[in-house]
């Protein structure tokens, strides 16, 4: 949009609307195949959630290694239980490293192209199916998502 200088946009904020959405993810590195959960908190019981639906994505076998980062409700027993009874072996990041995991790319391309400057304060259920509707592309896989994250020039070379 463009604005004369010394004019800001300005942007409405709806009574009622000045709420939050969370959004909860894991990503395959090999397919760029997206699992995902929604609420208006992802805690606990969502991350749970989360890792029984990443189990049921994948059937009963093998192990599935899942790469996540310090973040404290990672760490609740309640999820890491979840984790192992799920056959979830857990690999963490270093503190403070999220260029170290792929799909804080893929949120930032959401941010990006969806979540940045809407002006949708009284349409937030629409805001909210543009968001799921964004991580639907990715939930059989997709090349262009593992390309925008980075690891389809690795993959293109590890199967040389």
């Amino acid at each position: 949009m463009y604005y004369p200088k010394g004019e800001e946009p300005v942007f409405p904020v709806a009574a009622g609307y000045n709420t939050r959405h969370r959004l909860g993810a894991a990503m395959d590195m090999l397919t760029g195949r997206v699992v995902w959960v929604e609420g208006k908190v992802v805690g606990v019981d969502a991350l749970c959630l989360l890792l029984r639906k990443i189990r049921q994505a994948y059937g009963p076998k093998p192990t599935i290694f899942l790469v996540w980062d310090n973040w404290p409700v990672h760490w609740q027993v309640d999820v890491l239980t979840t984790a192992t009874e799920c056959d979830i072996q857990l690999l963490w990041l270093p503190t403070y490293a999220p260029w170290l995991n792929p799909i804080e790319k893929m949120w930032r391309w959401l941010k990006q192209s969806v979540l940045h400057n809407h002006t949708l304060a009284e349409h937030f259920d629409w805001l909210k199916e543009q968001a799921r509707a964004f991580l639907d592309r990715f939930v059989d896989g997709s090349a262009e998502l593992l390309r925008y994250v980075g690891l389809l020039p690795l993959i293109t070379s590890l199967s040389c």
